[in-house]
């Protein structure tokens, strides 16, 4: 069984999931933690262990910057799945990276919001 590391950061972030098991899907990325993500969305049909690769836009940057993260299906239920990052690409853990940085910017404005 999956154990994921670190704080989960809430974060909501447009994505495509590609599988070789259902081809491309629409997604929203609503946690990330040090080792994996939340799928939001039509995400029922990825059974679990399949393999994943998520394509997002992050707009922190202009222009803004397209990042891929590789990995696989931990966890499927209620519309949402988890899945594990696993790549060793630096490529891929700079995805991995700047999803954490989004979801620490967007902790720190909500912080800031509420006080």
């Amino acid at each position: 069984m999956e154990h994921r590391q670190g704080l989960r950061n809430p974060v909501d972030i447009d994505a495509i999931a590609e599988s070789p098991t259902c081809g491309r899907l629409s997604v929203r990325i609503t946690d990330v933690s040090l080792n994996g993500v939340r799928l939001r969305g039509d995400v029922e049909q990825l059974p679990v262990y399949a393999p994943l690769r998520l394509t997002f836009r992050l707009y922190r940057q202009h222009p803004a910057k397209t990042y891929q993260w590789r990995g696989f299906v931990v966890r499927a239920g209620d519309g949402t799945i988890g899945a594990m990052f696993e790549s060793p690409d630096p490529v891929d853990q700079s995805g991995l990276l700047a999803l954490l940085a989004v979801a620490e910017e967007q902790r720190r404005t909500l912080l800031l919001q509420a006080s």
